[in-house]
């Protein structure tokens, strides 16, 4: 259903970003992204692209992006993460640069379906606009068939019924209403709009595909904690094991430091410079501060902790 959206794009208002992880190596995650580059519409696979060349390809060409991100580079880079967001919603999908020798703004597209590849989980503004296929490794008795038994010939045809959808369903696509699973949050429900527009034309069999892989991918997601929840879940545990009434912010960071399992998923994602900046922004920016420390009292914490 995805691969039939990359040529169905122009009759959607979402667009979600399909990220292939896995947890290490030989998973097949660079088997899934060949297939993909062979079957969706107007395939470019980028690795290392820069945040200009990504608008400028996608303002010229508006392809299907296939992102190698094996090393991370999008998540280190904001401006260009921020740029892949914004391709999330047609409505918001550009960016604006200064051109030329006067420096002229210009405003460029960032609408197109984009596939992300990679080990590990992605950002989790990048995640949250993404429908997740998680890989593991093959198992001795695992039974797969190979993807180099299909032929030229197949690929072809299946692109031929991929083309010959866009040109019998693009317009009726336009103005479809689906009934979407309420288990959704509202940004899952976003990504799988358009899933749920293409599987309506497919016929019952799809829509039944469409409704298990949606309810079944966004629970499998939901399991997997955000760093901003995993953090106030460590800083609750601090103030529960101690009984707390309030902290001061090197004394918390300490104390972070000091859990193992915290310093480990937390303080690597965020540095310890900017980590009482996090919680002030966790907290609506309430930072009581006495001398030259900043405190933290339990009260600003008590209505999130509620996760």
């Amino acid at each position: 259903m995805w691969v039939i959206f990359t040529y169905c794009i122009d009759a959607v208002n979402f667009a979600p970003i399909l990220n292939v992880t896995s947890p290490e190596k030989r998973c097949g995650k660079s088997t899934l992204a060949a297939l993909l580059t062979r079957l969706v519409y107007r395939p470019i696979v980028a690795s290392n692209i820069t945040p200009a060349a990504l608008f400028r390809t996608i303002e010229k060409w508006i392809p299907t992006l296939i992102i190698d991100e094996d090393d991370s580079f999008i998540g280190l880079n904001d401006e260009l993460r921020g740029i892949v967001n914004s391709g999330h919603s047609r409505d918001l999908a550009y960016t604006i640069r200064c051109v030329g020798k006067n420096h002229e703004p210009k405003q460029f597209k960032t609408w197109c379906a984009k596939v992300i590849a990679g080990i590990g989980n992605l950002p989790d503004t990048l995640a949250d606009r993404s429908i997740i296929i998680r890989l593991r490794r093959k198992l001795p008795n695992d039974e797969i068939q190979s993807f180099r038994r299909y032929s030229a010939d197949e690929i072809n045809e299946l692109i031929s019924k991929c083309v010959r959808f866009r040109e019998d369903s693009l317009e009726q696509i336009k103005g479809i209403k689906v009934s979407l699973p309420k288990s959704l949050h509202d940004r899952s429900a976003d990504n799988w709009e358009p899933l749920f527009s293409i599987a309506h034309f497919a016929g019952d069999d799809w829509l039944q595909l469409a409704n298990s892989a949606a309810i079944h991918i966004s629970q499998t997601d939901n399991e997997f904690i955000s760093t901003g929840v995993e953090l106030l879940q460590d800083i609750k545990n601090i103030f529960d094991t101690k009984n707390l009434w309030g902290i001061y912010s090197h004394e918390l960071i300490n104390e972070l430091l000091s859990d193992l399992e915290a310093s480990e998923n937390i303080l690597k994602t965020i540095p310890i410079k900017d980590c009482c900046h996090d919680i002030d922004l966790l907290l609506g920016n309430k930072i009581e501060v006495d001398m030259q420390y900043a405190a933290f009292i339990k009260g600003y914490f008590s209505e999130r902790w509620h996760f």
